[in-house]
C-alpha cells in the first residue's frame, strides 16, 4: 500500500519552508529557502513577488525529488497583510508591501479618529494599523494615483504564488480576513471598505473557503491536489491542536503573537485584537507583537558584538539575575508595535536602571518585557473572549528553544506552558487542513514526549508585582 504523504508549504515573512509528513504527522523531509527584503527607507519594507514565488516553487520542487514518493496532497499557508499591485496580464506593478511596512501611518492614525473606523474594525476583525492592506491602499491612492489607474489588481504573496500555480486569481477566506476589506460575517468583500479604499471588487481576488482544492496549471504539480488552505498564524493554532476556547498559541520568533479559537467573531471593544478566519465556523482571535526575538537579537548585538553571540549561554547569563530583575523594566517597542498598544510610533526604553545592574539584568530585563508585552495581550483576550484564564499555552517559535525562556513564560502568566511538537506549526497545520479537505479524515494523535513548565508560585509574585510596575509605566508613556 502506498504510504500518504502530505506537504506543508508555508510561505513566510522571510523564508519558505515545504515540509513533508507521514500518515501519522511524523515529519519526513523539509526544504527551506530564504528571500531578501528591502527597504530603502526607514518606513518601507518590500519584497519582490516573482522572487519569492520561484524560491517557493524552487523549494516545493526539491523536496519532491528528495521524497522520490507520490505526494497525496499539499496544503498552503502564507503569511498575512502583503500587498501588491499587478497588471492585467499579472505581472506586478510594484513589489510586495509587507506588514512591517509603515507608509501608512498617518492615514491609519485619521481612520483611527473616526467613526468609521470602529466600524470597519467590527466588520472585518482587522485593527486598523498601517500593517493593514486596508491603509496602505488609501496611502497609495493619495500618493501613487497613476500606479493606482494602472492596476488591474491588488493581491498578497500567497495569491500571486496561487495565480502561478493555477492561472486563477483566488483568496483563502482567512487571508482575505487580514486585509481590513473583508466582512468577516458575511464572507464577502466589505462595500464600505472598498470605497475607502478607492478600489473596487473587480480589483480582489475571488474569495473561496480554506478548503477549496486547486489544480495546478503547471505540469510538473498537474498530478498533486492542492488545498489552499489559510493563513500562517491561524494554521499555527489548528497544528497545535488549538481548535477550543480556553487554550492558546503563543509563537515568539522574530515577532510574537499570541491566539486562541472561537466559534463566532470576537471583537475587542478597543480594537486591540485580530479576528481572522480559520475555517467557516472557526475563527482565530489575538494579538500580535512587533518586538519578540528581534527585540532580544538588538539587545545581544549591542552587547556583545553582531555576530558574537552564542544565545544559549545568553540565556545562561540572564539566568543568573533574579526574576523581576531587581526592579529593572524594559519595554520592548524597538519595531513600534501592534497589539496591544497599536501605535507604530511606541518606542523602546530600560526603566529603573542602577549602578547595581548588569549585563544579565539587562538580558533578563529583556526577556521579561516581551513577556509582560504579551500579558498584555493576553489580558485583553481574557475580557474580550470572557475567560477567567487560560488552562494551557503551547509555545511555538525559535525563542521556545530555550527551556529558560519557557519557564520564564509559565512562571509570567502563571499556567501551564507546554513546547509544540515541531518548529514548523504553519505548515503542519497546512497538512492537517489538506487532509481534512482531500478526505475528510483528520491525524491521528501525533506521539511525542510533553515538555511542560509549570508555574514556580515564588517568582509568579514577583512578576505579577513587576508586571503591575510595567502597566504604570506604560502609563506614564501615555501607551495605555
Amino acid at each position: 500500500m502506498t504510504p500518504a504523504i502530505y506537504i506543508g508549504l508555508d510561505v513566510g515573512t522571510t523564508a519558505v519552508k515545504a515540509v513533508a509528513f507521514d500518515d501519522n504527522g511524523l515529519t519526513l523531509a523539509v526544504k527551506r529557502g530564504y528571500y531578501p527584503t528591502f527597504s530603502p527607507h526607514p518606513d518601507v519594507v518590500e519584497q519582490d513577488p516573482e522572487h519569492v514565488f520561484r524560491k517557493t516553487l524552487h523549494c516545493l520542487l526539491a523536496l519532491i525529488r528528495t521524497l522520490q514518493m507520490p505526494i497525496t496532497g499539499i496544503g498552503l499557508s502564507g503569511a498575512m497583510h502583503s500587498i501588491f499591485a499587478v497588471d492585467a496580464g499579472g505581472r506586478p506593478l510594484t513589489r510586495a508591501v509587507l506588514w512591517s511596512d509603515n507608509r501608512s501611518v498617518e492615514e491609519a492614525a485619521i481612520l483611527n479618529r473616526k467613526s468609521l473606523g470602529k466600524q470597519l474594525y467590527e466588520r472585518t476583525g482587522t485593527p486598523i494599523h498601517p500593517m493593514s492592506p486596508l491603509c496602505k491602499l488609501r496611502w497609495w491612492s493619495k500618493y501613487e494615483p497613476e500606479l493606482c489607474k494602472k492596476a488591474s489588481k491588488w493581491v498578497s504573496l500567497k495569491e500571486y504564488i496561487i495565480f502561478r500555480l493555477t492561472g486563477e486569481w483566488l483568496v483563502d477566506f482567512s487571508i482575505a480576513s487580514a486585509t481590513g476589506l473583508f466582512d468577516i460575517r458575511q464572507l464577502d468583500w466589505c462595500e464600505e471598505a472598498l470605497r475607502y479604499a478607492h478600489i473596487h471588487r473587480a480589483q480582489l481576488s475571488q474569495p473561496v473557503p480554506s478548503e477549496k482544492i486547486l489544480v495546478s496549471a503547471l505540469k510538473i504539480l498537474a498530478e498533486i491536489p492542492i488545498v489552499i488552505g489559510a493563513s500562517d498564524g491561524c494554521l499555527a493554532n489548528l497544528g497545535a491542536g488549538i481548535t477550543e476556547p480556553g487554550q492558546a498559541v503563543m509563537t515568539v520568533g522574530t515577532s510574537a503573537a499570541l491566539r486562541s479559537n472561537a466559534p463566532a467573531p470576537v471583537i475587542n471593544p478597543h480594537g486591540r485584537l485580530f479576528c481572522y478566519i480559520l475555517s467557516q465556523g472557526q475563527y482565530v482571535f489575538g494579538g500580535a507583537s512587533n518586538n519578540g526575538g528581534n527585540a532580544w537579537e538588538w539587545l545581544n548585538n549591542s552587547l556583545f558584538g553582531v555576530g558574537r553571540t552564542n544565545y544559549q549561554k545568553r540565556f545562561d547569563l540572564a539566568a543568573q539575575a533574579p526574576a523581576g530583575s531587581e526592579g529593572l523594566l524594559f519595554l520592548p517597542y524597538l519595531m513600534g508595535e501592534r497589539a496591544p498598544l497599536w501605535n507604530a510610533s511606541a518606542q523602546a526604553a530600560f526603566s529603573g536602571l542602577t549602578h547595581r545592574h548588569r549585563p544579565a539584568h539587562l538580558l533578563r530585563a529583556a526577556l521579561e518585557g516581551i513577556l509582560f508585552n504579551l500579558h498584555l495581550i493576553l489580558e485583553e483576550m481574557q475580557s474580550t473572549g470572557g475567560y477567567t484564564a487560560f488552562s494551557r499555552i503551547v509555545m511555538s517559535g525559535g525563542m521556545a528553544a530555550s527551556p529558560f525562556f519557557m519557564q520564564m513564560a509559565a512562571d509570567i502568566f502563571g499556567t501551564e506552558v507546554c513546547l509544540s511538537h515541531t518548529e514548523e506549526l504553519s505548515a503542519w497545520g497546512a497538512a492537517v487542513l489538506a487532509r481534512k479537505a482531500l478526505t475528510g479524515q483528520e491525524f491521528g494523535a501525533v506521539e511525542q514526549d510533553s515538555i511542560a513548565f509549570y508555574p514556580n508560585t515564588p517568582n509568579h509574585e514577583t512578576y505579577r508585582d513587576s508586571f503591575f510596575e510595567f502597566k504604570l509605566l506604560l502609563k506614564k508613556y501615555k501607551y495605555l
